[in-house]
């Protein structure tokens, strides 16, 4: 669910929302798909995109309406020569609730900050049980911040966290786990 829009001065909310829907409208990452889901819900209708890019894990970039729109982790935004300096703090303050925040440029320039909370299915926690009732020891592996990641876990009670994790490398995460001597199901 798209939970926050934090918009710096200079930008409408309404207009930057339509450039975040147009990029990710293009995207299949479930972070992307409740963006679009919740500016739709908000009215907002998306435009076209070009010259769409994403790097996994970090984000996506493209033109819309003329503009380049970045989105995407402050590790890329930073690569890409954008501060995000001035949304940091309540960047980590969303990540403490639970939720995944993403930083939005456009033409260079931060523009905003969204954010999405990942909401655990209604079976979730009852599988995680059962699994537990197994013997099994239950960890997760996120490609979200660590307070993110710490946030769903105390929902969901795994207690065995690795967070700021890239996809790419959830085969090195086994083999660390093989190497201590563990089975690995993922």
């Amino acid at each position: 669910d798209l939970t926050d829009v934090v918009v710096r001065e200079g930008f409408a909310e309404q207009a930057l929302l339509a450039w975040v829907a147009a990029l990710e409208s293009s995207s299949e990452h479930p972070v992307a798909k409740a963006i679009v889901q919740g500016a739709r819900e908000r009215g907002v209708v998306a435009m076209a995109v070009s010259r769409f890019s994403a790097e996994a894990g970090a984000g996506v970039e493209g033109i819309v309406d003329g503009h380049l729109v970045r989105i995407g982790t402050r590790a890329w935004l930073e690569r890409a020569g954008t501060s995000t300096h001035a949304l940091e703090f309540q960047a980590r303050s969303l990540a403490r609730l639970g939720r995944t925040p993403s930083f939005v440029s456009v033409d260079g320039a931060l523009a905003a900050l969204i954010a999405v909370a990942d909401r655990p299915t209604k079976d979730a926690q009852q599988v995680l049980d059962r699994l537990r009732a197994l013997g099994l020891e239950i960890a997760m592996v996120s490609g979200d911040r660590k307070h993110t990641g710490q946030a769903l876990g105390r929902v969901l009670r795994i207690t065995r966290l690795f967070a700021d994790e890239k996809t790419e490398d959830n085969a090195e995460r086994v083999g660390k786990e093989h190497r201590r001597g563990k089975r690995v199901a993922m």
